[in-house]
């Protein structure tokens, strides 16, 4: 393992990269920590049910600024966020994200490889999302890096500029 990467128990042997990225890739487990991650960040039930269909209409709204202070208070850095101790909560940030990007712009998972040391939360797998709009693609370590640096304001914006574009494409394709 990298020292610049997560050791997130899945429950399965890590040296099976095809194992792991099923496990990691379970619809029900990244929603289970997608939904964990937003009670982290909101008390507010109302918000955290419908969060992730608003996400790309949030703009530079108080709830942008909301996720935003609690990303920062989570995660300082990157540092921070691959700290061991700190390695489900980064789960839980990085599946919020595949969450978001999933559910609004019609992206689908898949496993970058080969994993870049250091550029990815965890060992043999890189999550990563494909749209299907364009030949571009995201890495959710990309995304994450972006938001710990730049805020979640300019992820939300990336985020919109991806909903709008799978937006025009569903309707050209119909």
């Amino acid at each position: 393992m990298n020292d610049d990467q997560l050791p997130i128990d899945l429950g399965i042997d890590l040296d099976d990269p095809v194992a792991l990225w099923q496990a990691w890739n379970n619809p029900t487990r990244r929603a289970t920590q997608s939904g964990r991650f937003l009670h982290r960040i909101s008390s507010d039930d109302l918000f955290t049910e419908n969060l992730m269909w608003s996400l790309p209409y949030l703009g530079l709204s108080p709830r942008t600024r909301q996720i935003n202070d609690a990303i920062k208070t989570l995660f300082p850095d990157m540092t921070a966020a691959l700290n061991p101790e700190n390695a489900s909560l980064a789960d839980e940030f990085v599946c919020f994200i595949a969450e978001a990007f999933t559910t609004n712009t019609g992206a689908t998972l898949y496993n970058d490889q080969p994993v870049p040391p250091g550029r990815s939360f965890y060992t043999a797998i890189n999550p990563a999302l494909r749209y299907p709009f364009t030949d571009r693609t995201d890495t959710l370590w990309e995304l994450a890096d972006q938001a710990l640096r730049d805020g979640w304001a300019t992820v939300g914006a990336l985020l919109h500029d991806a909903t709008q574009q799978h937006d025009d494409w569903r309707e050209d394709q119909a």
